[in-house]
């Protein structure tokens, strides 16, 4: 039975889902397995997913969202380490070898994600999301910022068993509330080299929003303050109090701050309000009660027209520097192939 089991969710993905199994099957590390799970979709995914003998398709027979799909393939998969690769991203050659080996030297980590590329439709690289001090990861790392791309996490079986899975109630959250979680049971590790690439591009289910994923976003926060306590809103390198109303306070204000120029912009205005009903006497919270939500839409709409410029200015630096993630996996193939000729017995 193969080591790893690499899970691939995937609706209408036939734009994509060519280039995803082959930059999973480009691996240097090859005792796995790739289960690429169809939630129904209405385009060409399956007759693509079908011309790659070496993959395993599972076709649901209604559409139930990621969550769903992630669960059904890891129900039907063998190994001991679970990865996860979602249709439009994929893998650089080292990335399995990489959190196979950091889970092996790490009995006490759960988990693993990787730096990675943010890259558009042609695979030109756009920036390197790379983080420093988040090794182990915290609960407020993912409130505040969420550092961990999906596409790059790496976790233990039984640790997936004895959380239920990914919950399938969550639209848009359910990735970030399983690292929470796993926050709760062991080590959520880092690898600091680059071994992944997430797409950016309009279409992807994380940049669609909607009311009821805000409300799951204020569930989860919630959540995670009852499970964890006050400091699950406090960065680790804190100042201040991490106990009391207004250590409290500060945390739901600092919530407040990251979310303001986000997609989540109206719960800005819900943490400041807790913040103040909280520490009453703070004057930074009667102000920033009214200002914040509005600065932050504001800069949240100037990114929304200023995005699409940069991404066509960084793809064309790259293009022209030849930066590109699908070049990266061939020429690595390449090479492997050449290796692999080397070693061949001479014929008699």
């Amino acid at each position: 039975m193969p080591r790893v089991s690499v899970v691939t969710p995937v609706y209408n993905g036939a734009e994509f889902i060519a280039n995803n199994i082959r930059s999973v099957q480009a691996q240097t590390y090859r005792d796995f397995e790739h289960i690429l799970v169809d939630d129904c979709s209405t385009d060409s995914t399956a007759e693509i997913i079908r011309q790659f003998p070496a993959v395993r398709l599972i076709q649901l027979d209604k559409n139930g969202g990621p969550a769903r799909a992630l669960n059904h393939g890891y129900r039907a998969a063998s190994g001991e380490y679970f990865a996860w690769v979602s249709a439009d991203d994929g893998y650089l050659p080292h990335y399995l070898e990489r959190a196979v080996a950091y889970l092996d030297s790490h009995p006490e980590a759960v988990c693993v994600h990787a730096a990675h590329y943010f890259v558009d439709v042609e695979g030109n690289i756009l920036m390197e999301r790379c983080f420093q001090n988040i090794d182990p990861l915290r609960p407020n790392d993912v409130l505040m910022r969420n550092p961990v791309n999906g596409s790059s996490t790496m976790f233990r079986r039984q640790v997936y068993e004895q959380l239920g899975g990914f919950n399938e109630e969550l639209i848009g959250t359910p990735d970030s509330h399983m690292w929470i979680r796993m926050c709760g049971v062991g080590r959520v590790g880092y690898i600091p080299q680059i071994s992944t690439f997430c797409t950016r591009h309009p279409g992807q289910d994380s940049r669609v929003r909607s009311h009821l994923v805000t409300e799951n976003q204020r569930w989860m926060a919630e959540e995670t303050v009852r499970q964890f306590g006050v400091d699950a809103l406090l960065p680790r390198d804190w100042q201040g109090e991490r106990e009391g109303p207004k250590a409290e306070a500060a945390g739901w204000f600092l919530l407040a701050q990251s979310c303001a120029g986000t997609s989540d912009n109206s719960l800005a205005s819900v943490w400041v309000e807790r913040a103040r009903q909280l520490d009453p006497d703070n004057p930074r919270y009667k102000l920033a009660g009214t200002l914040l939500p509005r600065i932050g839409a504001m800069k949240f709409w100037l990114r929304g027209r200023i995005a699409p410029w940069a991404i066509r200015y960084r793809a064309a630096q790259s293009r022209r520097a030849g930066r590109n993630v699908y070049r990266i996996i061939e020429e690595t193939g390449h090479r492997q192939a050449v290796v692999s000729d080397d070693r061949k017995v001479p014929a008699p």
